[in-house]
């Protein structure tokens, strides 16, 4: 089984390969690439990286000092992931602020920003650890993943989906959440009794469970 796309968290990886039996691997890349980038060997039991870079294309890492990911770092180089090469397309018609912020030519060879932050293994499979494009800088200083904040958040089965922003003023974060209706009635009447969960939306000891289970979920996710 492959999978494309975001990367699958190494949790639902090693869930996937567990319950249905499957080799599952995962390959990277984007749009603009073609979707050429990395793909896992089918044999790679490892959990969470997105493979070698293919042969159609150019991979390396630019440092993000910012976020304090750099080339050089130790054990292994992290950045922001470059692909370059002829599957790279050549630009955004029509929309020339966007091409030029996003798009770099480097000795002669054109690579596409992905916004992705990535890890080269020991083994020279890449790992992708953070998105640029994601991160918000709060006021205080703090940068905020709000993929990996949403992702964390979306594995609590109570949640059918989840959207997280920062307030206007850049102070906190705010989390708009859409309940999974079944799940919520069988939770409401195992904790708080035969009540009916949308009617309990002021219930102080009901909010601080549910509140309880967020903030759980983002320290299981290492948040």
């Amino acid at each position: 089984m492959l999978c494309g796309g975001a990367i699958l968290s190494e949790d639902t990886q090693r869930f996937i390969q567990a319950t249905l039996c499957v080799k599952l691997f995962q390959g990277y890349g984007l749009t603009e690439t073609c979707a050429a980038g990395t793909i896992a060997d089918q044999y790679d039991t490892s959990a969470g990286r997105a493979g070698y870079p293919l042969v159609c294309c150019e991979i390396r890492l630019e440092n993000w000092d910012e976020g304090r990911y750099k080339n050089t770092d130790k054990p292994n180089p992290r950045g922001e992931i470059l692909i370059g090469g002829k599957v790279v397309a050549a630009g955004y018609f029509g929309n020339a602020e966007q091409e030029n912020n996003n798009f770099k030519e480097i000795n002669g060879t054109l690579y596409f920003r992905t916004g992705d932050i990535g890890e080269f293994m020991s083994d020279g499979t890449i790992k992708i650890i953070d998105r640029k494009k994601d991160l918000v800088k709060l006021r205080g200083g703090e940068y905020v993943s709000l993929t990996k904040v949403e992702m964390s958040i979306s594995k609590l089965p109570f949640i059918e989906n989840c959207c997280l922003c920062a307030s206007l003023s850049a102070e906190y974060t705010i989390l708009l959440v859409c309940a999974n209706n079944k799940y919520m009635g069988n939770y409401t009447e195992k904790h708080f009794g035969n009540r009916d969960w949308q009617k309990m939306v002021d219930d102080q000891e009901f909010n601080e469970q549910i509140l309880k289970e967020i903030q759980d979920a983002c320290k299981k996710g290492l948040l």
